[in-house]
C-alpha cells in the first residue's frame, strides 16, 4: 500500500512556524499624525490630523486638525507659523517661502488637546545634475500589446547627496487634464556595482539609493506601458504628454516609502514586522524633503 506524506510534511512544516511577535502598543488614546513635505519647488506643506485607535469609529471629515500651531524653524530659529489652508493642512507655496540648500528645518506642533509634536531637523538635497534626457519608443510591447516608451537619463551623482532617488512618471492627454500613472515601471539597467541591491518599486514609483554611485555618472533607462486610451471607465481620453520627474531624496524619504514596502519575497515572510518610519517626536508622522526636475515631452509614436 502506497503513502503519499508530502502533504503531511507541508501541513507540520507550516504548524511548527510559530512564532511569539511582541508588539508595543503604548495607549488607546489618539495621538497627532503629521506628514509634512519640505523642497525649493513646492516649499512646505504640513498636514495635521488625529490617530484612530482601534476601538474607536471616526468618520474622515473628522479626523483633521485645524487649530494648531504649527512652527518651523530654521537653523534653531524660529522662521514662521504655517498659516491654515484647509482640512488639517498648513504651510506656504514656493512664492511664499522657498527653502534652501544648506539649512536645517524643523517642525514644532502645538495643540491644547493633544499637546506638542516636534521633528528631527532635515535638510534640503542638492538637485539632479542630469546631463541629458532622451525618449524614445521602445521596440517592445506590453502583455496586452500596449507601446511601450523608454526614457534615458545620463545621470551624475552629487556627492553630497546623502538620500537617493525618486522617479515618478506620468501621462496625461492634454486636451482633456486627465493624468495617471503608467503600470509596469520598470529600470532596465540595474546591474550597477551593488546598484539592483539598493532598488525597489512602490506605487509605480522607482526608488533608489545613490551609495554606490558615489559621484560618478550613471546611465539609467526605464521602460513603461503607455496605453492607447487613459482615463475611467466610460471616460477615456487618447494620452498625448508625458511628464518625468527625477527627485533627490533625503535619508528620511527613502527609509520612509522602504518601510512601506511590503516584503513579498517568500524568505522574508515570517520576518519581523518593522515599524514605518518617523522622525517625530510626541506623536506620529514625518518630515520629509526633496529636490526634483521634471520634464514634459510628447509621447513617441
Amino acid at each position: 500500500m502506497k503513502y503519499n506524506i508530502i502533504p503531511y510534511v507541508i501541513l507540520f512544516f507550516f504548524c511548527s512556524c510559530d512564532k511569539d511577535i511582541a508588539y508595543k502598543f503604548d495607549s488607546f488614546q489618539p495621538k497627532m499624525v503629521v506628514n509634512a513635505n519640505l523642497s525649493p519647488q513646492d516649499g512646505i506643506l504640513v498636514q495635521v490630523s488625529r490617530s484612530i485607535p482601534p476601538n474607536e469609529d471616526v468618520s474622515k471629515n473628522k479626523i483633521w486638525i485645524n487649530d494648531a500651531v504649527v512652527k518651523l524653524y530654521e537653523d534653531g530659529t524660529l522662521l514662521r507659523t504655517l498659516p491654515f489652508k484647509k482640512d488639517g493642512l498648513y504651510g506656504a507655496v514656493a512664492t511664499e517661502f522657498n527653502p534652501s540648500i544648506g539649512h536645517l528645518y524643523s517642525l514644532q506642533i502645538e495643540h491644547p488637546e493633544f499637546g506638542e509634536m516636534s521633528s528631527e531637523a532635515i535638510s534640503i538635497p542638492p538637485p539632479p545634475i542630469i546631463l541629458s534626457s532622451k525618449v524614445e519608443r521602445s521596440p517592445n510591447l506590453s502583455i496586452n500589446n500596449d507601446p511601450q516608451v523608454r526614457w534615458q537619463v545620463h545621470l551624475k551623482d552629487p556627492l553630497e547627496n546623502n538620500g537617493g532617488y525618486l522617479s515618478v512618471i506620468t501621462i496625461k492627454s492634454s486636451q482633456n487634464a486627465y493624468s495617471e500613472s503608467p503600470y509596469n515601471s520598470t529600470l532596465l539597467n540595474t546591474k550597477i556595482g551593488q546598484f539592483c541591491e539598493l532598488f525597489f518599486t512602490y506605487g509605480n514609483r522607482l526608488l533608489f539609493k545613490n551609495e554606490c554611485f558615489k559621484g560618478q555618472e550613471v546611465e539609467l533607462t526605464f521602460e513603461f506601458d503607455v496605453s492607447a486610451t487613459i482615463g475611467p471607465i466610460g471616460q477615456r481620453y487618447t494620452p498625448d504628454q508625458l511628464e518625468l520627474k527625477l527627485y533627490s531624496i533625503d535619508e528620511t524619504l527613502y527609509e520612509y516609502y522602504r518601510t512601506q514596502n511590503r516584503p513579498e519575497d517568500f524568505e522574508l515572510a515570517f520576518s519581523d514586522p518593522e515599524p514605518l518610519y518617523s522622525n517625530m517626536e510626541g506623536g506620529y508622522g514625518v518630515f520629509l524633503a526633496f529636490n526634483y526636475l521634471s520634464y514634459s515631452f510628447p509621447i513617441p509614436k
